[in-house]
């Protein structure tokens, strides 16, 4: 029987100081405010920042940075028989180290490697190497460059997609829905991603990448502990439009787009001989931000929609349904005030059509369908 899960998850957080990676502050001389509405999402300061390959300013001297976080869960048993592990214990949910900044004039790198304090596992984190020129001035410039990382939508600059998106944080060890779009997770720090991108007249964002296993010579790109994650199937498209808009002296901006990808993948990771499942993903998204120095609203969304071809993983159940659909909903809300106070409302949503049979296995991707919404905030 498929599980449905519907959570909430209220959260407090000290953030005296905000801070995003302390190198890009010595580099900018800017603080960390004017790139972040709320670490980690930008402004349309930090937009531009890194749509120009994280080289505006000088080099920073020394490029590191580090973070530590922690947790504490606290899960209501309905069920003598379960018990989660770590559960009512203080949890290091991981130790990271940023080696990121500005390379050369035209090229800037963001890198994170990170020690997994539950798995007891260090590996190789979000990482983006950026190239980027511009021609023009002013309001006709424009950007163009390449970007080489390894999780997908890690390279966009809104908070709509994966990489970047509410929660931008949370437990390792709470009860989650593990159901969602491809796109959205199932491949991050598994694969290579290389594109190339075009800003046109600081309104239009297009990018087209491919992405492949992260193998041999990009091994060191992957995090190397997931084996359940089926390998890709050659080269996998993924798109970005963005049309974008910036008025009132830079305090408001708006954003509608679009991005998508097309994934195949091996059912079983150690057999490339054999047919695969393709997961088509596609999505609407939208962002509006209001900044100033006393009041900051933010608000994202998108809808994602996932056509699957199971024929590989389950032949039974694919004659009788062969493209069931999965859709998930995204939408958060931010409120900071003085840049001290914020809190945080959000709901992640997914449906999907039901699996007509289950005789045969179902692997975790598909093994439960989920509904979760969070409540995060309060930092002061």
């Amino acid at each position: 029987m498929l599980a449905r899960w519907v959570w909430v998850f209220v959260g407090m957080v000290v953030a005296l100081d905000p801070e995003a990676v302390p190198s890009f502050r010595r580099q900018t001389g800017l603080e960390c405010t004017a790139r972040h509405v709320s670490r980690p999402e930008l402004t349309t300061v930090g937009r531009n920042f890194k749509l120009n390959g994280y080289t505006l300013g000088d080099g920073p001297l020394l490029p590191i940075a580090g973070m530590i976080q922690a947790s504490y869960t606290k899960t209501k048993d309905t069920t003598p028989a379960a018990r989660f592990p770590r559960d009512d214990s203080l949890v290091l949910q991981q130790t990271s180290i940023f080696l990121s900044g500005k390379i050369s004039e035209h090229f800037g790198v963001f890198s994170q490697y990170t020690y997994d304090g539950r798995a007891h596992h260090a590996a190789i984190d979000n990482t983006e190497f950026r190239f980027a020129d511009s021609i023009g001035s002013g309001d006709q410039r424009i950007v163009y460059g390449a970007t080489l990382h390894n999780t997908p939508t890690l390279q966009d600059v809104w908070n709509t997609t994966l990489a970047f998106r509410f929660p931008f944080s949370s437990s390792p060890v709470a009860i989650t829905s593990n159901d969602a779009p491809l796109i959205d997770g199932g491949l991050a720090q598994e694969v290579v991603g290389l594109g190339g991108y075009v800003w046109w007249h600081k309104t239009v964002c297009a990018e087209v990448s491919a992405y492949r296993n992260a193998s041999r010579i990009f091994r060191w790109l992957s995090e190397g502990t997931d084996t359940s994650t089926p390998a890709l199937s050659g080269y996998s498209p993924f798109w970005r439009l963005a049309i974008s808009r910036d008025w009132d002296e830079g305090r408001q901006s708006a954003m509608l787009g679009t991005f998508g990808a097309v994934f195949d993948q091996y059912a079983d990771p150690a057999v490339s001989t054999t047919p695969g499942d393709r997961f088509k993903d596609s999505a609407i998204d939208a962002q509006y931000q209001y900044v100033t120095d006393e009041h900051r609203v933010s608000m994202q969304t998108s809808l994602i929609h996932e056509r699957r071809d199971d024929r590989a993983s389950f032949p039974t159940c694919a004659a009788a349904n062969p493209t069931p659909d999965l859709d998930e909903f995204n939408f958060k809300a931010t409120y900071d005030y003085d840049r001290k106070y914020g809190i945080n409302v959000a709901t992640s949503r997914p449906t999907a059509v039901p699996i007509p049979c289950v005789t045969e296995p179902i692997p975790s991707r598909v093994a439960q369908m989920g509904a979760q919404t969070l409540v995060a905030g309060l930092r002061n």
